[in-house]
């Protein structure tokens, strides 16, 4: 009967502290290397295991610039140009009408999208 006895205490000293692990891990949010990574994914462990959807958390500034896409390199606004032809009969695009001779302004078309 002693032995049962003590399976029981040791089996209940056990539970309890898995128990308090899994009470810390929830509510506890410690500022150690390792940690905050080890409660994330124990966390979404616990509510995958339990099926229980994510609790939403408010996104603070650093959330939202780790999700952006990277931006776009800048580009030059190629809506409008002008294309002309030369005196050898050579195609030309332009992106104002400056860069066209002076002479072939009259002649030079507009583009755009």
């Amino acid at each position: 009967m002693k032995k049962i006895g003590g399976f029981f205490l040791w089996s209940l000293i056990f539970v309890l502290l898995l128990a308090a692990l899994d009470q810390a891990l929830l509510r506890i949010d410690l500022d150690l290397p390792g940690y905050r990574e080890t409660r994330q994914f124990y966390v979404g462990f616990r509510d995958r295991l339990f099926d229980r959807p994510a609790q939403r958390r408010t996104l603070t500034i650093e959330d939202v610039i780790e999700q952006a896409p990277p931006a776009a390199p800048a580009q030059k606004n190629s809506a409008t140009g002008y294309v002309y032809v030369d005196e050898q009969g050579a195609l030309h695009l332009v992106d104002s009408l400056e860069d066209v001779p002076p002479r072939l302004r009259r002649e030079a078309k507009k583009l755009s999208r």
